[in-house]
């Protein structure tokens, strides 16, 4: 080696065991009295003492300690003096730490010393090993108390406590099918709303939807639509419907109320009429025509009750409504009872409602008939009753010629015509009954023989006239009825025309000149007013069973003609003023007959003895 001074040698930064130092050893004076020059390895280098002698001087390296470790006087330590080895957790003390006022500390130890040299008795917790860090509801930890792991709790890791408990899936159930009505036991809830709609469907009838489906029922809305398109496509036997706001000539197909035809007359000319055969009027307002002649079968025309359809006859030219075939027995029904029949020919020809001749029955059950014509309105030879709310007559030749009807009622006859017929047939013995609960209207009408009649009020401008051409018994019944206008005028001649009923009052009761016949009141009860009734000729006016009541006198004789006579029987005349009960017949040849009469007349005849013959009967 160079001989080089120290300094002057280059620096070695890291120094292994086995590198050499320099040493003098003084304890060795054989070489000099300083001491004798020597060697060292670094691994011989282990200090016996290390002395820090200044303020805050620290080292970083390991300090084992096998003697002392000592402050020198002045410098200073702060609280407590940090002693540790590289393996971490624990100090070992091979003997003991000396100095001024510490204690002795033996063996393993978690105690350490403070700087005043006492020891810090606090039980410091010694880490655990580390665990990856979440937000866990179920933590584990150990006897120190510190966290050891960590996990998501279940309903299993509860403990039970009073109504804070947990339910099984098997309880869940249970619950959830409880209600009102239901103890848990169903399999689900059939009774919420929820439940309910999903069982229930509102969605219209079509076979791929509907076919299959057992889960879940139809609304009633659904069920009813359903029905209600099966009753428009449903079959009806022999039934033309017909429709004149949606009907197809073209497409009509019959039975199908689907598919109506338009017209009446289309049906009739095209297909072929067999007895039974039903046109339907289906819809309300709307107005089906008959232009043409119907064939001789026995048909009717319907509509819903509550229809006001109109069947107008006003442009039909025909002489009857149904051809003439002599021997066929036919019956034409029309039943519209809140519908209406019209024939508005302007006073002109129009159609009769009329068939083939005795073979012909016509059922009328409408609420109005509007006639203006000068053609029959009715003429049939009908069993079967014509029931009419309102016939409105304007101008008609006859109405009601009817042979053998039954039975007609007429609940307001409104009468525009002069003259207008109400006349049964005078050649056969059956007698129509024929009941009308009020008459009104500018025209009069004529109440034929044979019939009987029952009427309520009458208000027409001119009288009614009861018409006894042929012959033939008739019986008029006032039902309660007020009569104005007009009034009631008896015909020249009768045979056997009988009243009876009520009249509560009348303007006009009269027979301006009766010539010959039998008129009867029987059962009979009237205030006659100022009216009264005259016999002229050889006609006899009787009255049984009556009560009358007048302001003048009620009987009158025509003066200078021969005949006529007066018979009461069992009735009771009550006169205002202070009049005969008959007056008139001066130089006649008169008769009145009388059998318990009761009068507060002044006298019974003002011609006694000089024209009228009185006899009077206690019993007759």
């Amino acid at each position: 080696m160079a001989n080089r001074k120290i300094p002057e040698l280059p620096e070695l930064t890291s120094v292994a065991n086995d590198d050499l130092f320099y040493v003098v050893d003084i304890s060795d004076t054989s070489e000099s009295a300083q001491g004798t020059s020597k060697k060292v390895k670094k691994s011989n280098l282990t200090p016996t003492l290390q002395q820090v002698t200044a303020v805050g001087n620290t080292t970083t390296e390991d300090i084992t300690v096998g003697g002392l470790i000592n402050i020198t006087a002045g410098n200073t330590v702060g609280d407590t003096i940090q002693i540790s080895n590289e393996t971490g957790d624990e100090l070992l003390v091979n003997n003991l730490i000396q100095a001024d006022g510490f204690k002795v500390l033996a063996g393993l130890s978690t105690e350490f010393l403070k700087a005043d040299g006492s020891i810090d008795t606090n039980a410091y917790v010694v880490p655990n090993a580390s665990i990856t860090g979440a937000t866990k509801t179920k933590i584990t930890y150990d006897a120190k108390g510190l966290v050891t792991s960590g996990e998501d709790a279940t309903t299993a890791d509860i403990a039970d406590s009073t109504d804070k408990r947990y339910v099984t899936d098997a309880n869940l159930i249970v619950i959830e099918n409880t209600s009102g009505t239901n103890t848990g036991d169903n399999a689900t809830n059939t009774t919420s709303d929820t439940y309910a709609d999903g069982k229930v469907s509102d969605t219209a009838y079509d076979e791929s939807s509907w076919n299959g489906a057992t889960g879940i029922a139809p609304s009633k809305n659904a069920v009813r639509d359903k029905i209600e398109s099966l009753a428009t496509v449903t079959k009806q036997y022999n039934t033309y419907f017909i429709n004149t706001a949606t009907g197809n000539n073209a497409t009509g197909v019959f039975e199908d109320a689907s598919k109506p035809f338009a017209t009446i007359d289309y049906v009739n000319a095209n297909f072929t009429i067999t007895d039974g055969t039903i046109f339907y009027l289906q819809g309300t307002g709307q107005t089906y025509a008959i232009n043409n002649q119907l064939q001789t079968a026995s048909q009717s025309f319907i509509v819903d009750d509550t229809s006001t359809n109109t069947l107008d006859f006003s442009g039909n030219n025909n002489t009857n409504i149904a051809a003439t075939q002599s021997a066929i027995t036919y019956v034409i029904n029309i039943t519209m009872r809140n519908g209406f029949v019209r024939n508005n020919r302007s006073g002109g020809t129009g159609v009769n409602l009329n068939g083939s001749a005795s073979y012909f029955t016509l059922k009328l059950d409408v609420r109005e008939i509007y006639w203006n014509a000068s053609t029959i309105m009715y003429s049939s030879n009908s069993i079967l009753p014509l029931g009419v709310f309102k016939a409105n007559v304007v101008s008609c030749a006859k109405i009601l010629i009817s042979y053998w009807s039954e039975y007609i009622h007429v609940r307001n006859f409104v009468c525009l015509s002069t003259g207008a017929s109400l006349l049964p047939t005078c050649s056969n013995a059956f007698k129509t009954n024929i009941r009308i609960d009020t008459i009104s209207g500018t025209g009069s009408y004529v109440f034929g023989t044979n019939g009987k009649y029952l009427i309520g009020d009458i208000a027409t401008t001119i009288a009614c006239y009861f018409d006894q051409t042929c012959g033939q018994e008739s019986y008029i019944t006032f039902n309660n009825s007020v009569i104005t206008g007009g009034g009631i005028l008896l015909p020249v001649s009768a045979n056997n025309l009988v009243f009876s009923g009520v009249i509560r009052s009348v303007t006009s009761f009269t027979n301006s000149t009766p010539t010959s016949g039998i008129f009867k009141f029987v059962n009979f009860t009237a205030d006659f007013g100022t009216n009264k009734l005259n016999v002229n000729g050889t006609s006899t006016i009787s009255f049984e069973n009556c009560s009358i009541k007048s302001t003048n006198s009620p009987l009158g004789v025509v003066t200078n003609v021969s005949g006529g006579n007066f018979i009461i029987k069992n009735s009771t005349f009550e006169v205002v003023n202070a009049v005969p009960l008959m007056t008139g017949g001066a130089g006649g040849t008169r008769t009145l007959t009388i059998a318990g009469v009761s009068t507060n007349a002044t006298m019974l005849s003002d011609q006694s003895g000089t024209g009228v013959t009185v006899t009077q009967f206690t019993n007759y």
